[in-house]
């Protein structure tokens, strides 16, 4: 059941497109408030495990459905009792068929995919599962995945100014993921339809630290690679490993990553991120998985939230920031989300 809330959002955010909403291990049956582009939503699994998605607001008194209760898979107000199913149709008794439509809650179309559920915060007409991009990855039983989430004071965007450029692994990580390699490597940008690829070969450089225990090149010289991919309007996929110089990648060691920033609000986000390895879990693969967490949580963190408070309120392109070449592939990912953005409210007039 759909209804309009009003609060579109249009123009400041891309709006029919896939979001991520949580990680699916983070979804039972338990109501699970999630603030999403300055809209209130709560999430819940049904009895046949299906994920459902309501604008967490009763029509009656608006108090957030997420304080009440499920009862089997009816949403209950905390407030006054009213019921609603997890279509948003209003299946409480007191309402007859005349008057039930007007008390509906907006649902939002979800998908479960991958160990990830997408939501979809746009007209529901609109909605196309193939615009989720492939991170089919982490349903590969041939490796170990681990997932996280941080919770970061500053706009979607510079998020994802930060993943688009890893020239500031050598300058904000040295200690930890940064070693140089972007000083020594070379950088392209390539743009195929909505998605915008930003990659970094660094051929015959000494092995990042990180890298080391699985490659153990001792004193040997490796070729290591960093490819970002970015799909509108912040979903993001790193390939990134290192093999003995001159050899093929196959023969080295990868991860892959995902990272999607979420607004929470025009000056909030979720960011999620999640990094899959080669074969079963062990202590190896603990040890990459806490320095990326270390990397993205006391590092970047810091780092995107003091530059967002600097800026204040104030818009990106109003500050008239200055350009350098590592920023291609951060740059043409915003003019390109600013055209769809643009598109998208043409469409609407």
């Amino acid at each position: 059941m759909q209804k309009s809330d009003g609060a579109t959002h249009r123009g400041i955010y891309l709006l029919d497109a896939w979001y991520m909403a949580a990680w699916s291990e983070t979804v039972d049956a338990a109501l699970k408030p999630i603030t999403l582009l300055d809209t209130p939503v709560v999430l819940f699994r049904t009895s046949d495990g299906e994920v459902r998605a309501l604008l967490d607001e009763c029509p009656h008194r608006f108090a957030p459905l997420s304080s009440g209760k499920l009862d089997g898979d009816t949403v209950v107000c905390g407030y006054h009792g009213l019921r609603f199913a997890g279509s948003g149709e209003c299946v409480d008794p007191r309402f007859t068929e005349i008057n039930r439509t007007r008390a509906c809650v907006r649902s939002f179309p979800v998908i479960e995919r991958d160990a990830m559920i997408w939501i979809w915060m746009g007209d529901a007409d609109r909605v196309d599962p193939a615009g989720i991009p492939d991170f089919s990855f982490f349903s590969d039983p041939g490796r170990s995945s681990f997932f996280g989430y941080t919770h970061v004071k500053a706009n979607y965007q510079l998020e994802t100014d930060n993943l688009m450029d890893l020239s500031h692994l050598d300058y904000v990580h040295v200690g930890t993921i940064g070693a140089g390699a972007t000083l020594q490597g070379k950088h392209s940008v390539v743009q195929e339809g909505r998605t915008v690829h930003s990659c970094w070969t660094c051929n015959g450089i000494e092995c990042p630290p990180q890298l080391v225990p699985f490659l153990q090149p001792g004193d040997a010289k490796v070729d290591h690679w960093m490819d970002m991919r970015w799909d509108a309007p912040a979903l993001l996929r790193l390939d990134t490993g290192a093999t003995l110089a001159g050899k093929p990648r196959q023969d080295g060691f990868f991860s892959l990553q995902a990272h999607f920033a979420t607004p929470e609000t025009e000056h909030t986000t979720h960011y999620f991120w999640g990094l899959s390895v080669p074969g079963p879990a062990n202590a190896m693969h603990d040890v990459v998985n806490a320095a990326v967490r270390q990397a993205f949580e006391e590092e970047d963190r810091p780092m995107i939230e003091s530059v967002q408070q600097r800026m204040g309120t104030n818009e990106f392109w109003a500050k008239q920031p200055l350009i350098l070449a590592e920023d291609a592939g951060a740059i043409r990912a915003r003019r390109l989300l600013d055209q769809l953005i643009q598109a998208e409210c043409r469409a609407t007039e």
